[in-house]
């Protein structure tokens, strides 16, 4: 496995789950750990990097204003000089009701323009051979049921992922990280995730978290990976 000890990687949603999973997964790289509301929970994991002796540091910014990403990348710029990977990963999934408008607007402006923006700024301080990683989920093929908005923002994002690597190659690779069924939501069991699991997925069990950082580890380290999206998800059905 190649280092990655002098890579600087902005995580940003990196305190919960697949955040959490992922900064752990890539702690060998220099962090900047963005969260919003889950303050606890990244201090929590700062100190888990730190007793690992990872460089990190944490950044509070609620991504649906703009001009707080504008200052996440001040403060990168100031405080590295430059951004070697992007991994959006923060974003809203909510159920809701259909096209429920003011529930649309923000979740296209978390998971859609937030990562479309931090890539505008992001590309202002990569070297070239960096990378841009947007996490997406299998509702962008085939839309989940009450996730109308979600599943919308997903597929969009999938396609703006071409766009911008056509806009930033060669210099800058961008490519998607597709999940599956990775961990139980908020509101179901274990076992009724067991069951989606066993009606889903081929391979019949969740990934270890280490299949899940390979996944972002070979889009980082493997330069002829580009414009394209790598499904984690054990085989849909």
């Amino acid at each position: 496995m190649t280092t990655l000890k002098d890579k600087v990687i902005l995580i940003t949603g990196s305190a919960q789950r697949i955040g959490r999973i992922l900064s752990l997964g890539l702690s060998d790289a220099t962090l900047i750990l963005h969260y919003h509301t889950s303050q606890d929970e990244a201090q929590s994991l700062k100190g888990e990097l730190d007793k690992r002796g990872c460089r990190s540091s944490l950044f509070k910014a609620d991504l649906l204003c703009s001009e707080n990403i504008s200052k996440l990348f001040d403060y990168i710029t100031k405080k590295y000089g430059r951004l070697d990977v992007l991994i959006n990963n923060a974003a809203s999934y909510k159920k809701g009701a259909f096209l429920e408008e003011d529930d649309f607007d923000s979740c296209l402006q978390l998971n859609l323009k937030a990562p479309l923006i931090c890539a505008q700024h992001a590309a202002k301080i990569m070297p070239k051979g960096s990378s841009i990683i947007n996490i997406i989920d299998k509702s962008a093929n085939k839309p989940f049921k009450g996730f109308v908005s979600h599943s919308i923002s997903k597929a969009a994002l999938m396609h703006a992922t071409k766009a911008l690597a056509l806009e930033l190659a060669p210099n800058i690779r961008v490519n998607n990280l597709m999940l599956g069924l990775i961990l139980p939501s908020k509101g179901h069991t274990q076992n009724a995730f067991d069951k989606l699991v066993e009606k889903h997925v081929l391979v019949n069990r969740q990934p270890t978290n280490q299949e899940i950082v390979e996944g972002a580890r070979s889009l980082i380290e493997n330069d002829f990976i580009n414009s394209t999206t790598i499904s984690l998800d054990g085989g849909w059905i």
